[in-house]
């Protein structure tokens, strides 16, 4: 059961949301690793682990918070808990968190 709540889709459907575990890392020539998922609601997360990530050996992740468009491009988004392009230093924990509170964002963004 889903309901409307100011800004955030309050689920309890917390055992289908997607964490840390379910991303795939693409990994670059450069050592860099990426991981792009897509949620039902039509945000989605960049994650970013390596040299050139704003991240650190105990905190090794940073997220951007993405909007799929219907060709499936992507833009950076801003939702109102994130006042800058990435979430930097961030751990697996800290990923899981951010991947459950953007899953439950509207899709209409207000």
């Amino acid at each position: 059961m889903t309901s409307l709540k100011s800004n955030i889709f309050v689920t309890n459907d917390i055992e289908d949301m997607k964490t840390f575990k379910d991303l795939n890392f693409n990994i670059f020539e450069d050592g860099l690793k990426q991981a792009v998922m897509q949620f039902p609601n039509g945000y989605g997360v960049s994650v970013l682990s390596g040299d050139g990530s704003l991240s650190d050996n105990n905190h090794p992740y940073e997220i951007a918070v993405i909007m799929f468009e219907r060709c499936g491009t992507f833009a950076v988004v801003y939702p109102y808990f994130c006042n800058d392009d990435v979430l930097s230093f961030k751990t697996e924990e800290d990923v899981s968190f951010y991947m459950q509170l953007i899953q439950r964002l509207h899709p209409e963004g207000y």
